[in-house]
């Protein structure tokens, strides 16, 4: 399923990145998976707790939500971007990502 491979980013890869990996996003961001009605919000330190007051969301379906987390040239036109696009771009730039 498409949302595990985004949730694994979240829940296994980010867990393993340095702090100088996970840059201050500078607000907090949300993505939606539309198809499948999966929600990941993040806060500017990159944390899913606690309340996160969003300025910044990427949606699409979860295939090209996937790709996009995972930072695949193709899915760069395949994601609905809204609010802050400082944010989405410091979050596409970080190196959490293997």
């Amino acid at each position: 399923m498409h949302a595990d491979g985004v949730s694994e980013l979240f829940d296994v890869f980010l867990p393993r990145s340095s702090d100088a990996d996970r840059v201050d996003l500078g607000g907090g961001i949300r993505l939606i998976a539309t198809d499948t009605g999966h929600v990941w919000s993040f806060g500017s330190d990159w944390r899913r707790e606690g309340d996160i007051d969003v300025a910044a969301t990427v949606s699409a379906p979860a295939g090209d939500l996937l790709l996009w987390v995972w930072n695949r040239a193709r899915a760069r036109d395949g994601v609905r971007r809204e609010g802050d696009a400082d944010i989405i771009r410091r979050f596409e730039k970080a190196h959490v990502r293997p």
